[in-house]
């Protein structure tokens, strides 16, 4: 109990010394209209309500809906402070693929809540304090039938969060921003259970998922003249497991819980190469180191003459590149048509996990996965507020692990969706 309780103490220690990392939720508030200074309660909104058709190549597909949401009443107590609770939501009802730690997953709809209050505090036109706490509550449906709140990866998250944001000036002109920060949250899977639990009462194990997460993030943005935007970023997150032991080559559940680290390095560029037209270029990578091993009885207890012991098995570094062209088509008004082309190709490998063939036997080789995604946003401004948009995209996963009794290795994916966004 010591470990825990001291990992909980440093994260608080970070907090409170002032190296946290914003939320998701928080970067919809960084900006507060200057029309709305002298208001006391200034309201801030978006809804985007799409239909959706998506498919899965060599499956059904399936019609549903897209919906996201934000809003966020910011109190003005003064020229400095604002207190600013903040909902966001999201809705999915669509074929759509998602990254386990062993491998992918079909869901046919995506849910999520996000709620955070968070204080900021304007020191002067280059420093900007905020600190936040935060509730996140995601709900997943792997068939149409099945209810919300039985998903076998729902989470929750609860958390809190401090940064500093430094306004970089040269020779009187605005150059970018320094972030400094980090967060701490735990994050709870209701419904995930070790084997073992749900085989006898006295296991020594049972919520292997749940977790203790914290680290720093440092986040750099330059502007070059009035060209080229330039941001970097490192975040570093430290997975404490509460309940889930590491194993040994026999097996065997040894003293020490599971522990990962996590380095995530980011890169987001935007070239103007003329009025109308944008070149984008973002890339990451995310490289996972964890204790923890895996040992597979190849679906036979009773027989360990087959068992294969995989040392590190969570191990994996990804290496992702999105380049994009955006046009600007003007219309009256000062209002433009966006059509945005996107590519992102994907590279995951796994050090230590060896693949299986259809049939379940391991093989000599690694697993590497490939993810080639194309994408085309279109949005047609209607008046300042309301927009119709429309979006298409394609995923193209391939990966020498054939062995797909549980998880999706290989799969095709597509997307469209319409409909349109108002922000207030």
């Amino acid at each position: 109990m010591k470990k825990p309780l001291t990992l909980i103490m440093l994260a608080a220690a970070y907090i409170l010394l002032g190296f946290a990392t914003p939320s998701p939720a928080q970067e919809e508030s960084e900006s507060i209209p200057e029309a709305a200074a002298d208001k006391k309660i200034i309201p801030l909104g978006s809804l985007t309500v799409m239909g959706s058709y998506s498919k899965v190549c060599g499956g059904n597909n399936l019609s549903g809906v897209y919906t996201s949401a934000y809003f966020a009443p910011v109190v003005k107590l003064d020229p400095q402070d604002y207190l600013i609770p903040l909902y966001s939501g999201l809705y999915k009802k669509q074929r759509q693929i998602v990254n386990e730690e062993e491998g992918a997953r079909l869901y046919t709809t995506i849910m999520s809540h996000n709620l955070s209050l968070m204080h900021k505090h304007i020191f002067s036109e280059m420093l900007t304090q905020r600190f936040s706490g935060f509730i996140s509550l995601n709900y997943n449906k792997d068939t149409t039938d099945e209810s919300f709140g039985d998903g076998l990866y729902d989470y929750r998250d609860y958390g809190l969060s401090f940064d500093q944001q430094y306004q970089l000036i040269k020779n009187g002109q605005d150059t970018g921003t320094l972030l400094i920060g980090a967060k701490y949250f735990f994050r709870k899977y209701p419904n995930y259970k070790t084997l073992i639990s749900l085989a006898t009462q006295t296991a020594p194990e049972e919520d292997e998922k749940d977790q203790n997460v914290w680290g720093p993030t440092l986040r750099y943005t330059h502007k070059f003249a009035d060209q080229l935007i330039l941001s970097l970023s490192y975040d570093y997150l430290f997975k404490d497991f509460t309940d889930k032991h590491t194993l040994n080559e026999n097996g065997i559940l040894q003293d020490k819980k599971r522990q990962d680290n996590v380095h995530y390095f980011k890169l987001n560029s935007d070239y103007k190469l003329s009025k109308k037209l944008i070149l984008g270029l973002a890339g990451e990578i995310e490289l996972n180191n964890s204790n923890q091993h895996y040992y597979d009885t190849m679906e036979s207890a009773s027989v360990i003459s087959d068992d294969v012991f995989v040392p590190h098995y969570y191990n994996y570094n990804s290496y992702e590149i999105r380049p994009s062209l955006t046009y600007l088509f003007p219309l009256p008004e000062n209002k433009n048509i966006v059509f945005k082309l996107a590519y992102a190709y994907t590279v995951r490998d796994y050090p230590n996990r060896s693949i299986k063939n259809s049939t379940g036997t391991y093989q000599s080789e690694l697993q590497e996965d490939r993810i080639h995604c194309g994408f085309l946003n279109i949005s047609y401004p209607l008046t300042d507020k309301l927009s119709l948009l429309f979006n298409a995209d394609y995923t193209h996963n391939i990966s020498n692990m054939a062995y797909e009794r549980y998880y999706r290795y290989d799969y095709d994916l597509y997307h469209l969706l319409s409909g349109f966004s108002y922000k207030f």
